[in-house]
């Protein structure tokens, strides 16, 4: 990512497609990018329930990294990164945990 995504707000989703997939990723608007997501041509009969929130947070895209790094290890990504084959409770305590780290490190000031 460039510089400036880096630094952008937002909050951390996962969200889990009716065929099992979990993807994980950060939005200012989760809820305008599920309803994006459904609307894309190769998600016919597929529907998107958003499962898990985060709070504000600045520079979102620290955990969003963070929690992939986590589930990179043992995952089957379906795609480049951001969608898993994964229990929705693993992706969502990953996300929870790249949460913390981000605090932790500091960089949500």
């Amino acid at each position: 990512m460039k510089g400036s995504t880096w630094k952008r707000a937002g909050y951390l989703y996962v969200m889990r497609f009716s065929n099992g997939v979990v993807k994980i990723g950060f939005s200012n608007r989760p809820e305008a990018r599920r309803r994006a997501i459904e609307k894309q041509p190769n998600m016919q009969g597929l529907s998107v329930h958003l499962s898990w929130v985060s709070g504000w947070i600045e520079g979102a895209a620290y955990p969003e990294s963070y929690a992939k790094a986590f589930l990179g290890s043992g995952a089957r990504p379906s795609n480049a990164t951001e969608e898993f084959h994964l229990p929705l409770q693993t992706v969502i305590a990953a996300a929870k945990c790249g949460l913390a780290l981000h605090v932790v490190l500091g960089l949500d000031e």
